[in-house]
């Protein structure tokens, strides 16, 4: 049997692109993307002239506008090409001559959604060069990027097939267009209005499951994984403060579940696009021919396998968020960039304490320790730091808002002393500015990063000097920090056992080992 191209495929492309029409609107949107980029960058560029500005924010600002801007895109332009696909051909009376053709009812609709889906995808597509612009910037990891690019086509793939069953339910043009807009304009609010009204009606934080069909949500909880406040972006994607709330409200980040939404919202895009084009091919049929079990059955078997491959993922998965509760209002917020101080764990005073050696198994660096972003690393810090000072037998004034250096370079050796011992290494820039901006969150009134004692001595004065140790993978996932403080004839130091919760990084049980001189 030879293997043949759709014919519907060729012709819908042919005639789509054989104009000037197709590369014009794609020449627009692309300069229309790019200078929402440079508006981007130019707005980071004056707010840093009011506040410091971190290149990975101005990253992470232009990654999560150009995906908002793409995604709108999607939703105004998908159901515009596939809401004429079947009901065009009955306009132009040309519908009874395509089903008289050797072409099952199902391969008619396949090249008509393919067609349509695939000048949709080149529109998305085209626009990674400039989305690529961000690793210049950074604060963007490329597995990020690829999932929001997954949630793009999935959600271009959904409209588009709901744009094909209502050109074949509704039989008219203008009423399929209509339509595929109100669904998409359906998707887009209903969720959010539910989980606020929700949340009004029962005076508590709403159940994040009303969230799963909103596409802004669920791209946006692919960012919510590290995102950095603070940044210029902070306006765009604050339009939920419009509706009594912030960006974590609307996308569920707020309230408890670590698995990103949209690990749920694809299985149900994927499950509504087969129902809805299953549906659409007993529509194009017609009367006599609507009922085909094999259609049927192989629309069974579809679901059966999408269904097994989501559990499959969602096992594969399990152990990252095994530390959490299963699917319940809320989603990994991930680092804490918030702006505001993580509250404080204030313990005794401390009693000098040996801790046995961690097992081996438990010194030796894992996946999530390697996974480590700067962003990770720099909250780690920052919250040691915090918490060692507000363990400290210090006067309340000095605590709150004290003056320090902090050495640049790693000391394993501050560390309790059967504790993991690494290399020294030097912080990088983007970890030392990104503790800086949380150490002031926390009220430090400055940080000064220096080199060694010399550079100490050629700095502004401080009253502290800081110590930092390596990071090291611990027990149940957690991370080990150590911070060891000196000044007034006095030196102390905490080490830490750090967790991931769904607020970011906290320090969940006592210091591993305290010690004071």
């Amino acid at each position: 049997m030879q293997l043949s191209i759709n014919p519907i495929i060729i012709k819908e492309l042919r005639s789509r692109m054989r104009g000037a029409r197709a590369f014009v609107l794609l020449t627009v949107m692309l300069l229309l993307l790019a200078g929402f980029t440079y508006g981007l960058y130019q707005f980071s560029m004056v707010a840093a002239g009011y506040s410091t500005v971190l290149s990975p924010v101005v990253g992470r600002s232009l990654f999560t506008g150009l995906a908002l801007a793409e995604l709108l895109i999607i939703c105004f332009i998908t159901p515009a090409l596939t809401a004429g696909a079947i009901s065009g051909e009955r306009e132009k009376l040309t519908y009874d001559m395509l089903m008289t053709t050797p072409l099952s009812a199902g391969a008619i609709l396949w090249g008509k959604l393919f067609s349509a889906l695939s000048y949709v995808l080149l529109l998305i597509f085209a626009a990674i060069p400039i989305a690529s612009l961000v690793f210049i910037f950074g604060g963007v990891a490329p597995r990020e990027m690829l999932n929001a690019l997954l949630v793009l086509v999935a959600v271009a793939i959904t409209l588009g097939v709901i744009g094909i069953f209502m050109s074949a339910w509704l039989g008219r043009t203008g009423r399929a267009t209509i339509g595929s807009y109100l669904v998409v304009l359906l998707l887009m609010i209903a969720p959010v209005a539910a989980y606020i009204a929700t949340g009004v009606i029962n005076q508590a934080e709403p159940p994040r499951e009303l969230l799963i069909l909103n596409p802004l949500s669920a791209l946006l909880s692919v960012m919510a994984a590290s995102a950095m406040s603070n940044g210029p972006l902070d306006i765009l994607i604050g339009l939920g403060a419009a509706l009594g709330g912030n960006l974590g409200r609307l996308t569920g980040q707020a309230t408890g579940a670590p698995r990103p939404l949209f690990h749920y919202s694809l299985p149900i895009y994927a499950l509504l696009s087969i129902v809805l084009y299953v549906a659409a091919i007993q529509l194009v049929k017609p009367a006599r021919r609507r009922i085909n079990k094999c259609e049927i059955g192989g629309a069974v078997l579809a679901a059966l396998a999408l269904a097994a491959i989501a559990v499959a993922f969602f096992l594969t998965t399990a152990d990252q968020y095994s530390a959490y509760s299963p699917l319940r209002p809320g989603l990994d917020n991930g680092v804490a960039m918030s702006g505001q101080a993580p509250p404080a764990i204030l313990v005794e005073p401390p009693i000098p304490t040996a801790t046995p050696a961690a097992p081996a198994e438990q010194q030796v660096d894992t996946p999530a320790l390697s996974a480590l972003t700067d962003v990770d690393r720099a909250a780690l810090y920052a919250l040691a730091i915090q918490q060692t000072f507000a363990a400290s037998l210090l006067p309340t004034a000095e605590v709150a808002a004290p003056t320090y250096h902090i050495l640049t370079t790693t000391d394993d050796t501050i560390a309790f002393p059967d504790g993991p011992i690494s290399a020294t290494v030097e912080l990088t820039q983007t970890v030392q500015d990104a503790i800086t901006i949380q150490l002031g969150q926390q009220g430090a009134q400055e940080a000064i990063w220096v080199a060694d004692a010399q550079d100490a001595a050629e700095a502004p004065p401080a009253i502290y000097q800081v110590t930092l140790s390596n990071l090291h993978a611990w027990a149940d996932d957690a991370i080990l920090v150590s911070v060891k403080i000196s000044g007034n004839d006095h030196a102390w130091g905490r080490s830490y056992a750090m967790h991931r919760n769904n607020q970011g990084w906290r320090s969940e049980r006592e210091p591993v080992a305290t010690w004071d001189k």
